[in-house]
């Protein structure tokens, strides 16, 4: 990809909707929604979403196990403030309705 498809391509991934990404990258909604009727295009965008995508979980894998690590200390700390000592009581699920 080229010049205003690698635009396009950033501008997508960044963006919403086309409309968004219109603005964001200065191309006009139907140039990028005529990019978006090209088959290699397509393909493209798909793969970086796709990476993105990876690299995110990836991100949030790597922080799982300190973030639950920190929940657990604080639901166990005495000086913390009540509405965790509830937590500690009633359980992560119940409080944290997750």
């Amino acid at each position: 990809m080229k010049g205003n498809r690698d635009k396009a391509l950033a501008a997508l991934l960044a963006c919403s909707s086309v409309r968004a990404a219109s603005e964001y990258s200065g191309i006009s909604e139907s140039t990028l929604w005529r990019y978006l009727k090209e088959p290699e295009f397509c393909t493209i965008l798909d793969q970086r979403r796709a990476e993105t995508m990876q690299r995110a979980a990836a991100a949030l894998n790597e922080q799982l196990e300190s973030a639950a690590q920190t929940i657990q200390a604080i639901m166990q700390d005495n000086t913390a403030p009540p509405q965790t000592r509830k937590c500690r009581k009633s359980g992560f699920r119940v409080c944290c309705k997750v």
